[in-house]
């Protein structure tokens, strides 16, 4: 004799299909799924493709642009107006090194659009993957790259755009903010690691287990067809909250009049010509992101 069928039972099928209907409805528009990995070190970078020849290709850049996501998870009143000289100057810098091809920001939505994080494992901002990748032996949280690929709308408008502009990569560029962790230097001493040949010592009496917040310039390489080549992130400044305030477990970030004068002060002073923070940290994003190691500035 059949089993009756419970009541329970026909509406968890009865969800469970719904939720099937929903998600199918709305997955042109989401991101599709990434991936999460450990960083062994700076530089902050992960190649998806290897066989990519992006070196030797023609490629096209969109304009910089705030990173929304990250002004989500952190206090961001009044910041995306502070940091608006200096994506700007980005801007302007970026399209005068002549390695890559502007492209009509306007043409691709921020909906939908390939997205990565770089930054501790356990920062605030960091995926829920992420914390999976600190270690029993890791005195530190580890530096972690997290890629969420483009969604399947966002990537079938791309083409279009690559494709007029003759291009057959595209770079998806992005100024925000992230947490990076400390690090040992010598005996006592510590440090962060902001990225390519780059790094700035902490105050000693800092709490080891609490992440430093950093400004940082992230970007995504694209083909034409909107699979993800490579991606990774150059730290600008980083800002350290006062002992007193970890203590109290309290934050504090960059202040705007920091982040304005960015735009003409804080060079790398350990460079060649004393370049701009911003200027560095860009020339070395776009060095390897084309995959032209001779260009960076170290």
């Amino acid at each position: 004799m059949r089993k009756p069928v419970s009541l329970q039972a026909v509406a968890l099928l009865g969800a469970a299909a719904f939720s099937v209907l929903l998600a199918g409805s709305s997955s042109a528009s989401m991101p599709a799924a990434g991936r999460t990995d450990r960083l062994k070190g700076a530089p902050f970078y992960k190649l998806y493709n290897k066989k990519a020849a992006v070196a030797n290709a023609a490629s096209g850049h969109f304009a910089v642009g705030i990173d929304q996501t990250s002004a989500a998870e952190f206090s961001f009143a009044g910041r995306e107006q502070a940091l608006q000289p200096l994506v700007v100057a980005m801007n302007a810098y970026l399209d005068s090194l002549g390695w890559s091809k502007p492209l009509a920001g306007e043409a691709l939505p921020e909906q939908g659009a390939p997205y990565v994080y770089v930054g501790s494992a356990e920062g605030e901002a960091a995926p829920p993957a992420a914390a999976r990748q600190r270690q029993e032996h890791d005195k530190y949280p580890p530096m972690v790259i997290d890629i969420q690929n483009p969604s399947a709308a966002w990537r079938a408008q791309l083409p279009a755009v690559a494709g007029g502009q003759q291009v057959d990569y595209v770079l998806w560029l992005k100024l925000g903010f992230s947490e990076y962790p400390k690090s040992d230097k010598g005996m006592f001493g510590k440090k962060v690691v902001l990225g390519t040949g780059y790094e700035e010592s902490v105050k000693f009496l800092s709490a080891e287990d609490k992440p430093l917040e950093v400004l940082q310039v992230t970007g995504i390489v694209l083909d034409r067809e909107g699979r993800v080549v490579a991606a990774g992130a150059e730290g600008i400044i980083a800002k350290d909250t006062p002992f007193w305030a970890q203590v109290l477990e309290v934050k504090e970030g960059s202040s705007n009049a920091a982040l304005q004068q960015l735009v003409h002060a804080e060079r790398r002073t350990d460079l060649a010509g004393q370049p701009l923070k911003w200027q560095a940290a860009l020339h070395n994003l776009m060095a390897h992101l084309l995959a032209q190691p001779s260009r960076l500035m170290k």
